[in-house]
């Protein structure tokens, strides 16, 4: 009955969907609004029995209406309740019995340990709290708040065009598209694969009413991924609005630089208007949405836990249903994350372009205080999306939940179940030549050595012949970077086992991840960054790039020296162990070992060189400016004219260069510090168990230098960056001395000074893993104590096993 239910309403709104043709004919413009624009997810709202209501929701017709309304929304949320009391009624007394008794019936044989079955009843009670609940949330908080949230919404009028309101209706017809197809799907795989094509079901599993709990259980989830639809076209829309203030912004600088004659106190006067009114539609998605993000957010964490733990921790066969609901567990929480860190990243992105208009070339007219205190206020008022006032939702809340508490629940069931141009630098080229890409050209050269070859600015006509070449090179080293098993007969307990595969695991997808995004986002981004990094003209002198590229060479040869050092004691110790056995020791199992356990680990530590020298660039950049500053502080001290507003002038342009270059590392390195610290942070896990935790611990020369390497190379990151925010911070200390310095300076001066100091000290750049995480020293603490805690949980699951182990065995 329900299935037939959910079949029509399915038709009606495919039916209701016929006036998708709509946006191929504008309409008037009084009519184009926010309530056009959401029209098509409010239809499909009004089908599953929530109807929200309008601002024009007082006609008569609606009017006469409303006790049916009300009678058919009631009696949705009535079935919905009694489908799940039903599930629950039915369910909860078998896994209960199973629990207490050891009764398992044939629906749940693959249950076999009560940590199964308590899985399995809090993934229960999961999906019907989750359900139920985000279906109360749209009758109640959401259908109260909803009038408010129009009439902030429709306010963004005077910041969208109609083509941006045509776009968010697009926007809205695929939503509804979207979930029809969802759940379908899910209807579709559970019924078809779990109900008819399972031949080891019993007849009382193939029962009617065992489909018919299936279906509804999966129907249940209609609401709240109707809900995460709304929620993140409200955030697009949102983040649109700060969007469109940004060009707006870069549109008025071009005209100042173009044409002087611009009045800037009632184009500010614009800007706030606008940003506050941007400002309130994100307040109206905190009051709306909060309740619904809270709940959202706990179902996600606890289902991904379910799903994970009975798809691959039990003895049982992963269906194309679990596969189904794995992949929508997966992806919900990074949907409500990713909308909701859109909307903070592109307000942030507005702010810089306001920056960036204050420091312009062309005066202000007297309108620097304004411009200050705009600063100022939009600064500490960017607006971030948070669950109902608990904890704020970004892209940092997938690192804080996710990966705990998979790490977590997977120990748990474990425990159940080239030198040659060195002379180079001695030659100092024609001054014309020394630039960047001068400077990091012998880590280039090695880059194109294995197989990564990064576009330069000047593309000659040797080079472009050579493409082709390039090409089929860097597929070859991709395609010849496969990982390979080795013999693990050492290893005497599942806890051991399960360490070494994901051991293995952790290097494979480390190495060719790596390598993946050097031939795809670094090459890319490669020429934007040279362009950003040629800046530095302006701050740096000839012998600061001549170091650069000196440390570019001992880069590459430390990384030529680290992979010759690993594959000589790999090959000495495949041929000098004493346990191994004639196979592991001939030619192809150790060319095996070399290949693909030692050289996959050139394409990390070149990418770690490579981030450590752009690091020390960007530094090198801020302390220089550090230092122009102590020595225009010593020519003030000692009596000489000095022109303050033109070096602050200067100086502006230099920090905005230097913050620019620390803006590409994070473009550039981003996802390469994510999937390096993950991997460096499992690695110590790994590596710490095997060589302290077991009983019999075999600590050779190899596994010592895996081992350094590991504990090396961390820190190497951590520090690489944090040295950006010393120096930056450094430079604001010698800016505030420059304002207290003993010279007297007018009060014009002073304020100048003062609101620069604010500005600094409010944007100094940090190095981030692509917005998850900063990386500075305050990680290795974090990964330190983390890694303590998994490693004792590793320890004692391993006595535990051996505990229960049989004494013959």
């Amino acid at each position: 009955m329900s299935a037939n239910n959910f079949i029509s309403q399915a038709v009606m709104a495919f039916q209701a969907s016929s006036f998708l043709e709509e946006t191929k004919i504008q309409p008037p413009y009084s009519t184009i609004s926010w309530e056009w624009s959401i029209r098509p997810m409010i239809i499909w709202l009004r089908i599953i029995g929530v109807d929200l209501p309008g601002c024009s929701a007082t006609s008569s017709i609606q009017r006469n209406r409303r006790w049916l309304i009300l009678v058919y929304r009631i009696f949705w949320f009535l079935c919905h309740i009694s489908c799940q009391i039903h599930i629950l009624h039915y369910m909860y007394p078998m896994l209960l019995r199973a629990l207490l008794h050891n009764e398992i019936d044939n629906l749940i044989s693959f249950l076999d340990t009560s940590t199964a079955i308590w899985n399995m009843i809090i993934d229960f009670a999961n999906y019907s709290i989750h359900g139920i609940g985000i279906h109360l949330i749209l009758l109640t908080v959401i259908r109260v708040q909803w009038i408010d949230t129009i009439k902030t919404f429709q306010r963004l009028n005077i910041i969208f065009a109609d083509e941006n309101w045509i776009r968010i209706r697009k926007i809205s017809f695929v939503g509804v598209i979207y979930v029809i197809l969802q759940i379908s799907l899910l209807t579709y795989t559970v019924v078809t694969m779990d109900s008819h094509w399972d031949e080891n079901l019993s007849d009382e599993t193939q029962n009617p009413r065992i489909i018919f709990i299936t279906i509804t259980w999966t129907l249940s989830i209609t609401y709240p991924l109707t809900t995460i639809v709304m929620f993140i076209i409200h955030c697009y829309t949102s983040s649109l609005a700060f969007d469109v203030i940004g060009k707006e912004i870069k549109r008025f600088e071009i005209q100042i630089i173009d044409d002087k004659d611009q009045d800037i106190s009632v184009f500010l006067r614009v800007i706030k208007q606008k940003y506050l009114i941007a400002c309130d539609a994100v307040d109206s998605i905190n009051n709306t949405f909060g309740r619904m993000l809270l709940l959202s957010t706990t179902f996600s964490i606890v289902a991904i836990i379910n799903i994970s733990y009975a798809i691959f921790r039990l003895k049982n066969d992963m269906s194309l249903a679990n596969s189904v609901f794995l992949a929508y567990t997966f992806v919900y929480l990074p949907f409500i994350c990713f909308a909701a860190d859109h909307i903070s990243n592109k307000a942030e992105n507005m702010v810089k372009k306001l920056m960036r208009l204050k420091y312009a070339d062309e005066p202000l007219k007297g309108n620097e205080m304004e411009m200050e205190f705009l600063i100022l206020d939009v600064t500490q008022t960017i607006p971030h999306i948070n669950a109902n006032g608990y904890f704020n939702v970004n892209k940092r809340l997938l690192t804080q939940c996710k990966i705990t508490a998979y790490i977590v629940i997977s120990q748990v069931a474990m425990a159940i179940h080239a030198s040659s141009f060195s002379d180079e630098t001695r030659i100092q080229p024609p001054h014309s030549s020394i630039c960047w890409e001068w400077s990091i050209r012998p880590m280039i050269i090695w880059l194109r050595i294995i197989g990564v070859d990064l576009p330069g600015c000047s593309t000659s006509s040797v080079q472009r012949t050579r493409r082709w070449l390039i090409l089929v090179y860097r597929l070859l080293r991709a395609l010849l970077h496969n990982q390979i098993d080795n013999l693990i007969s050492f290893l005497d307990t599942s806890t051991a086992i399960w360490n070494m595969i994901i051991d293995f695991a952790n290097y494979s997808i480390h190495g060719i991840g790596i390598h993946l995004i050097l031939l795809t986002v670094i090459r890319v981004q490669w020429i934007d960054t040279i362009k950003t990094f040629q800046r530095l003209n302006i701050i740096f002198a000839d012998e600061n790039w001549i170091r650069i590229r000196k440390i570019s060479f001992v880069g590459v040869i430390y990384v030529i020296l680290q992979i010759s050092l690993f594959t000589f004691t790999v090959t000495m110790e495949s041929n000098s162990d004493e346990n191994l056995s004639n196979e592991t020791r001939n030619p192809r199992i150790i060319f095996m070992n070399i290949a693909a356990w030692t050289l996959s680990m050139i394409y990390p530590l070149t990418t770690i060189v490579v981030f450590i020298i752009h690091c020390y660039a960007s530094s090198l950049a801020f302390d220089l400016i550090r230092k122009e500053i102590e020595r225009f502080e010593i020519q003030i001290i000692n009596g000489r004219d000095q022109n303050i507003s033109v070096f602050l002038s200067v100086f502006k342009q230099k920090y905005l260069t230097a913050c620019d270059a620390v803006d590409s590392i994070n473009r550039i390195f981003g996802r390469m510090l994510l999937l390096s610290t993950t991997f460096f942070f499992l690695a110590i896990i790994n590596v710490s168990y095997a060589n302290f935790g077991m009983d019999n611990p075999t600590m050779t020369l190899g596994g010592a230098l895996f081992l350094l390497f590991i504990f090396v190379h961390l820190p190497f990151i951590c520090f690489a960056a944090n040295h950006i925010s010393d120096k930056a911070e450094n430079m604001v200390k010698a800016l505030i001395r420059l304002k207290c310095t003993d010279e007297s300076l007018t009060v014009h001066e002073m304020l100048e000074i003062e609101f620069l100091i604010l500005d600094v000290s409010q944007t100094i750049p940090q190095i981030d893993a692509n917005g998850y995480f900063k990386v500075s020293k305050r990680l290795l603490p974090q990964v330190i104590g983390t890694t303590l805690t998994y490693y004792f949980i590793l320890c004692q699951f391993e006595a535990s096993e051996k505990l229960n182990k049989p004494e013959d065995n």
